[in-house]
Parts: C-alpha cells; structure tokens; sequence
C-alpha cells in the first residue's frame, strides 16, 4: 500500500484493472509523484488526444491526491463543463469505492451538489464552469486546467485572449502561496494556452518557472507513442484526412510553421 500512495502510476494499476499501459502514463506519472512531493510547482504536458488525458489529470489524480493529503482544495476546469462534471462523478465514485477505501482513510460528505465534492477532512475538489469566473475567493492548493479551447476557440482570436486574460489577470493575481498548476492540452494554435504561457515575451513567463511535457504521437523514430493501444498504421489514417496544422498540432504537438 506505501507504494500506491507514494507512486501515482501504482495506484493506476491498482484501481484501473483495464488499464492499458503506454511510455506516455510513466512520464506524466514521473511528474505527478514530484507534484506530490512539491517538487515542482507548475507543469504543462502536450498530449494528443484519445491518450488518456483526462482520465489521468480530471480522474485520478485528483483522487489520488485526495487520498494523500484528504484537505487538499482542487480545483478543475475545462472549455466543456459537462466533461468537468463527468470525471468529477467518477472521481467521487472511485473515493467511495472499497477498492479505495483499503488504500486512504480520505472519506466523502454526503452532497447532492454536482459541482463539488467534500472530504470529512476538509478537503474539496470543485469544477469552476467558465472561464470568466471570479476565483478571488476560493482556495486552491492545486488548479487543473485540462483542455482549455474548444474547436471553435480556434477561429476566434478573442477567445483564446478570453482564456489567457483569465489566467493572467484573475487567476495568476488570487493565487496563494505554493499553489500547484497542472494544465493538460493537446496544442491547437501559436497562440493557445501553453503558447501564451510560455511565449518569450510573456510577464508569466518570467514568474512562472514550467516544467513541460511535450509527447508526440509519433516518435522521431516512427514508433507510436501508445504502441498498444495505437498501431502506427491507424495513425497514418489520421493524418491523411485532416490538415497539416492539425496533425503538426494537435498529433505532434509541433507548432513550428
């Protein structure tokens, strides 16, 4: 059991018996144990999509840190509410679940509120809906940002502004001391999310120290990233029916023009 609470990738296998393991999982699950750890503070990962996404950064970490420290406040938000609320349910299913239960003493409040959920330690993982929301007065000691843009967001340069604006002047300005970031994305344009964050001329930047994760669906070496579950050929069928920009983007991860 030590080792399912110190190693994210451990409690995975545990709880997720259907679980098909890529190189991509051990990655993100190095960076999620030095989350855990403080050892990092801020971490862009650069996924395709259809790679578990969402299921490890909306799912089960936050389950995974709520069994660590049952008072963590988590915080997540997406471009599509309705998928925040999915994998805060299953979140809330799998805390309750015995399976669980056998590994963390973290327990649930009875809620009908399906915007939330609540430790009887004091602990809270909540889904904020839009990205215009006033934070100043929630506290977070980790924010998920998982998917950001949706396909619309693409063609309309001030959306993509709206959801910088967001975080550089509501969130960046609210946050507390040694609050933990995690925003998980497929890349999308030069100037989505990760692009503003990290371009050279970005104030955030320079407050902001990021670790980034950058996994393409493709290896230099012409190996998937997800050999098991993705065959290289059904890759190629992809990206003979969309546009170079989506397949360097959004596959790749690759936003050189």
């Amino acid at each position: 059991m030590k080792e399912i609470n110190n190693n994210f990738l451990f409690f995975v296998k545990h709880v997720w018996k259907d679980f098909i393991e890529g190189s991509h999982h051990k990655k993100i699950s190095e960076k999620f144990n030095l989350f855990s750890k403080n050892k990092i503070q801020r971490l862009i990962i650069n996924i395709p999509p259809r790679h578990t996404k969402s299921s490890f950064a909306s799912f089960l970490f936050p389950a995974w840190m709520l069994g660590r420290n049952p008072n963590i406040k988590i915080s997540q938000i997406s471009y599509n509410p309705q998928a925040s609320t999915y994998y805060l349910s299953k979140t809330k299913k799998l805390i309750d679940n015995s399976t669980y239960k056998k590994i963390f003493k973290t327990r649930l409040k009875n809620s009908v509120d399906e915007s939330k959920l609540e430790t009887v330690q004091g602990g809270l993982y909540n889904k904020l809906d839009c990205f215009d929301e006033d934070i100043a007065d929630l506290d977070i000691d980790l924010l998920i940002i998982d998917d950001p843009h949706s396909e619309e967001d693409l063609s309309n340069i001030d959306k993509l502004n709206e959801t910088f604006d967001w975080y550089s002047q509501k969130l960046f300005k609210t946050l507390q001391p040694g609050t933990l970031i995690v925003l998980i994305m497929s890349r999308c344009s030069i100037n989505d999310l990760t692009g503003r964050l990290l371009h050279p001329e970005s104030k955030i930047k320079e407050m902001d120290e990021w670790e980034i994760l950058k996994l393409p669906v493709i290896s230099p070496k012409k190996e998937p990233l997800w050999p098991d579950f993705w065959k290289l050929d059904e890759l190629q069928k992809i990206r003979d029916t969309i546009s170079n920009d989506e397949w360097n983007f959004k596959w790749m991860q690759d936003t050189k023009k």
